[in-house]
């Protein structure tokens, strides 16, 4: 979508302003240039299409549709009603008050208070444009399980009494308003809105950018790699914990959510950090201490706290490759259903035993059909190799996962594709084959090694890779 501004913004950076491509300061000028305009426009084009569509609602017919609904569904109405109503999680909570006044049960208010900075559309327009509609779905998904399972658990305590400040209810039912604007003037009133909104978070996304730009060009990849990424189980608990001092919105989150993912972390911990940000923020919680009771506000974060972390983890597992029946399987495993599902290991003795003709053929793949399947996105190249050996040169669309870190790393390995191991020639690579095998993966090494294969991908046969490669890339 954005391939015209990156190839032009490249130019501008490097053949324009001199800098070198590769180095550190041409790479952070030149992520700065280009995310920039591009969240930007994503910005603008979305928050304008939300914007027009919200003239349709108000909040006056949230408050009447929530009036009288029964626990559960009265959550999921106020959870989906959060996402279309412009709130931060600190405007929200006048509205919060509302609802109360018109006899909405506290627990359909909270999930409303918690739904609606975590699904805003800011959020939205963002993880759209830099992650895709699956990734945003997903999301979308997980905010609203957490507000509605963290309203209906709220609801369930009977805390009404920790509600610091009289809410004299309202006399009679709520009457719908009815507001009859013309195409044309929805379409002024969303514009209106969307140059406010820009001009509100336009400085939180150049500070987002600048501070991601820099990580970009400066922080190496195996640093963050190492301390928040593969099987680091602490990296969500402490993004989440690290983004409650913080107050700011999504725009000045998400840039830094893109480059901390490109460096190495994985994209639940990332967002665990975001969602802290945006929905566990110390101003709100001292906005709240005025109305509510320290007990609710405790219970407060932390039932949203834990849902954010187990978003966290869910988003990891999912990225760390299960399939669309296993996410669902988590899913259902959150709601007491099912279990997960394993790969059935198999022994050493009986791996020798079973051991012929056929798997001698079978445990070895060339490079001409190693680059078929990867290109197909049936395959996941390995590179067993040594995290400096990577570094000097690798094959474009491989995994670094050394030999001596694959235990500790392998369940960032997919289950549902075809894992191929590769070094140099074939020595490490088939000691990697042999101990996926045992876990229960499927696996081979590449037989004539990676030096062959750089060998092999020269001229056409490189661009023709690459060029696969970016249109598996957008189809994902």
């Amino acid at each position: 979508m954005f391939d015209w501004w990156e190839h032009l913004s490249a130019l501008l950076v490097f053949d324009g302003l001199g800098l070198i491509k590769g180095s550190q300061l041409g790479e952070a000028v030149h992520f700065f240039l280009y995310d920039t305009l591009k969240i930007y426009m994503l910005l603008v084009l979305i928050i304008f299409a939300v914007s027009f569509l919200r003239t349709y609602f108000n909040t006056e017919k949230v408050r009447v549709y929530l009036q009288g609904k029964s626990e559960f569904s009265g959550n999921s109405l106020a959870a989906l009603f959060g996402i279309i109503t412009p709130f931060c999680s600190c405007s929200a909570i006048p509205l919060f008050l509302g609802f109360m006044q018109a006899r909405i049960p506290m627990g359909i208010t909270f999930s409303f208070l918690i739904s609606a900075p975590l699904n805003n559309e800011i959020a939205i327009a963002m993880l759209f444009g830099l992650f895709g509609w699956k990734i945003t779905a997903i999301y979308i998904g997980c905010g609203l399980l957490v507000a509605i399972l963290g309203g209906f658990i709220i609801g369930k305590c009977k805390l009404e009494k920790y509600v610091l400040i009289p809410v004299t209810p309202m006399s009679g039912d709520l009457q719908e308003v009815q507001i009859r604007l013309h195409v044309k003037q929805r379409a002024k009133e969303a514009w209106v809105y969307t140059k406010d909104i820009f001009i509100k978070i336009y400085l939180y996304v150049l500070m987002g950018v600048g501070i991601g730009a820099f990580i970009h060009g400066y922080i190496p990849a195996d640093f963050i790699a190492h301390y928040a990424g593969g099987d680091a189980w602490y990296a969500v608990p402490l993004a989440v914990v690290l983004g409650i001092p913080m107050y700011s919105n999504a725009a000045g989150v998400m840039p830094l959510v893109e480059v901390l993912t490109s460096k190495g972390m994985l994209l639940g911990s990332a967002l665990s950090f975001m969602m802290a940000v945006t929905a566990l923020s110390l101003p709100e919680a001292m906005i709240l201490k005025r109305i509510l009771h320290v007990k609710l506000i405790a219970l407060f974060f932390g039932v949203v706290g834990f849902g954010i972390l187990l978003v966290g983890y869910l988003f990891n597992a999912i990225l760390q490759g299960e399939t669309m029946r296993k996410i669902v399987g988590i899913f259902f495993i959150l709601m007491g259903f099912l279990q997960a599902q394993t790969l059935k290991e198999v022994s050493f003795d009986a791996y020798l035993e079973s051991f012929d003709y056929q798997e001698r053929s079978a445990m070895k793949i060339r490079t001409p059909d190693m680059l078929a399947l990867v290109e197909e996105g049936k395959a996941i190249l390995v590179d067993i190799r040594f995290r400096e050996e990577y570094a000097a040169w690798h094959i474009a669309g491989s995994l670094n996962i050394p030999l001596n870190e694959l235990p500790r790393r392998i369940k960032e390995l997919p289950k549902d594709k075809l894992i191929i191991t590769a070094c140099p020639h074939n020595d490490r690579s088939n000691m990697a084959r042999i101990y996926l095998t045992l876990k229960g993966y499927k696996a081979v090494y590449l037989n004539d090694g990676l030096l062959k294969t750089a060998d092999f991908l020269r001229g056409e046969n490189a661009k023709e890779y690459m060029d696969e490669l970016k249109m598996l890339k957008e189809k994902k």
